[in-house]
């Protein structure tokens, strides 16, 4: 990609953490009514996890996912959260699907960190994934369009061709 920007910076979708609070909703109205019913155990469990679940999506659709790819690197902003990686730290960028068989419901963008190698925490995150560090959302892309954008910019910096 000869076209690429300097730099560039996606931002996570509003309209995917809206779907998935509307999903969760109607679980917490139903945690609401058992624990007001007198099931409190289960009501409890039930709204404290998906409440959590909802105060995590609500605080995505005020202040949404942030990924910045620049020559020196990239940064990704997510719930508070925030990462910084150089070009020359990563390997190169895949995907992983996340499924039971045939099905493959959720893709993530995967790479390795130099800083993770040899740590038990890589080992178990490779086993799962198939490397030592994925990103946390896709930024309104196809998880496949972003690897590969993802690596031109790596592979730019670091001078591949």
């Amino acid at each position: 990609m000869t076209d690429l920007p300097d730099t560039l910076e996606l931002r996570g979708s509003r309209l995917k953490w809206l779907g998935l609070l509307a999903l969760v909703s109607p679980l917490i109205l139903g945690g609401v009514l058992m624990v007001s019913s007198g099931d409190t155990i289960v009501g409890g469990l039930c709204l404290a996890f998906f409440g959590l679940c909802g105060l995590v999506f609500l605080w995505q659709i005020i202040k949404p996912g942030r990924l910045t790819l620049s020559p020196d690197g990239f940064e990704q902003s997510m719930a508070g959260r925030t990462l910084t990686c150089r070009w020359d730290e990563v390997s190169d960028f895949g995907v992983y699907g996340v499924g039971v068989g045939l099905f493959k419901t959720n893709k993530f963008v995967c790479f390795d960190r130099l800083e993770d190698e040899g740590t038990r925490l890589a080992s178990v995150n490779r086993a799962l994934v198939g490397a030592t560090a994925q990103l946390s959302d896709s930024f309104g892309m196809k998880p496949e369009a972003l690897a590969d954008l993802m690596n031109a910019f790596r592979d730019r910096a670091l001078g591949i061709t």
